[in-house]
């Protein structure tokens, strides 16, 4: 993958959520959803399976601070979200 687009490119990806040149990643759709979803709020829990590319822009849509974004294979993270849709990170990139 470096060979290929580089190491600024995947930094970018992993620590900013900019898509590399040439791939087709709708962020603001993606950031839009994740918070739609955050302002549902509500009690109880919720377990959501996607992949990284599509995780990492929960991050980004409630505002935490960014820098490591990605979620490695088998790792998961965990947020809270309060019942006026306010996001606390509780963990990120764990792995059972």
């Amino acid at each position: 993958m470096l060979a290929r687009i580089g190491a600024q490119a995947l930094a970018d990806w992993d620590e900013r959520g900019i898509a590399p040149d040439g791939w087709i990643v709708d962020a603001d759709a993606r950031i839009a959803a994740w918070r739609a979803f955050f302002a549902e709020g509500g009690t109880g829990v919720d377990l959501l399976v996607t992949s990284n590319g599509a995780a990492r822009f929960a991050l980004i849509a409630a505002g935490l601070p960014l820098g490591a974004l990605k979620l490695r294979t088998g790792a998961f993270g965990e947020l809270a979200v309060d019942q006026d849709g306010g996001v606390t990170l509780v963990r990120w990139d764990e792995r059972p």
